[in-house]
């Protein structure tokens, strides 16, 4: 098992984003992120097991930060062999900043973590498609690309899971 520390969204701008992931749910594409039953969210820091999360849980209960508005402005892939497709939000001082806060105050973790998400690596992303073939890969691009508007969101909780199967352990409204 893994664990993640992801931030969530408002509401309407969750659906509207579950809107993405069911357009390419109804093309017939074998999608992991659909088939796990994941929310639209943007992770901040995901570990290997064997961290003390119960430890880290503590520390998230009293992790300060503020709702945070932020745009989808493009969608993007990774070049892996995961084939993953995702909003692409736009790079603001605030987004980073909070990035940055969250590594400063939880660093005793950081040696358990995966090194996509630190600092100077992270790409933050809000994945809506996770484990195409190449050629659902290709159908789900257009797919969004035929769809896809700019969206703007506002960050409303923070939320520690573990995952595969995934299981909500913690979970904080800012």
């Amino acid at each position: 098992m893994n664990y993640s520390t992801e931030l969530f969204f408002d509401k309407n701008s969750e659906d509207k984003i579950k809107e993405y992931i069911d357009m390419i749910h109804k093309e017939d594409i074998k999608n992991t992120f659909y088939d796990l039953g994941a929310l639209p969210h943007i992770s901040l820091a995901v570990y290997n097991d064997g961290i003390d999360h119960l430890e880290l849980i503590k520390k998230l209960e009293i992790f300060q930060l503020n709702k945070l508005n932020i745009s989808f402005k493009n969608i993007g892939y990774f070049c892996s062999k995961e084939n993953a497709i995702f909003l692409s939000p736009k790079i603001d001082p605030e987004l980073l900043d909070l990035h940055k806060k969250y590594h400063k105050e939880f660093k005793k973790f950081i040696k358990s973590e995966w090194n996509y998400y630190l600092p100077e690596n992270w790409v933050p992303h809000c994945t809506v498609a996770l484990d195409l073939t190449d050629d659902d890969f290709i159908k789900a691009v257009k797919v969004l690309k035929n769809n896809f508007e700019p969206l703007d969101v506002t960050i409303e909780r923070i939320e520690f899971i573990k995952f595969r199967p995934i299981e909500r352990l913690f979970l904080k409204q800012i």
